[in-house]
């Protein structure tokens, strides 16, 4: 599992800020890089990340569907979380990492395509969040490794 230092961490998110900008600008949005911050850092609910793809939906295929869904993963795991105290999840588990020995294999230090993490901790099976994003939490007790594919499968499909 890759865990990013600082100056990745930091790099990671110019190089999002200016992927998103770049993709908002092509697919003709109304909203800007503000609007995505400010949803990510005060995300509340299973909604938000929905909130953020519709941002970039122009009735695209899966191949652009999933160039979406990668850059708003980088997206969620690069910018700051109020729920986080202010902090990336990427840099919660830099911060884990220098606390303890970061054993890399622990559930909750998932890197999520080579970028900091996701993982779920919500208790409603109904939730998407982490079927959206690409958790890639095989010990997440509400969605099964299966569940997650049978939906990324069905969702890549609309």
């Amino acid at each position: 599992m890759e865990i990013l230092d600082e100056q990745q961490i930091i790099e990671r998110r110019r190089e999002t800020e200016q992927g998103l900008v770049d993709l908002l600008e092509e697919t003709g949005s109304d909203f800007g890089l503000d609007d995505i911050k400010e949803i990510i850092f005060n995300e509340d609910g299973q909604d938000d990340l929905t909130d953020i793809i519709a941002m970039f939906d122009t009735g695209q295929g899966a191949a652009e569907l999933q160039d979406v869904l990668d850059l708003v993963t980088d997206a969620w795991n690069c910018f700051p979380h109020k729920s986080l105290g202010g902090l990336s999840p990427a840099e919660k588990v830099l911060a884990y990492q220098q606390r303890s020995d970061g054993a890399p294999d622990h559930p909750s230090a998932n890197t999520v395509g080579g970028v900091g993490v996701f993982v779920c901790r919500c208790d409603d099976p109904h939730c998407a969040k982490c079927l959206l994003v690409n958790c890639e939490d095989n010990h997440c007790s509400v969605h099964t490794k299966e569940r997650k594919e049978a939906f990324r499968r069905t969702y890549r499909q609309r």
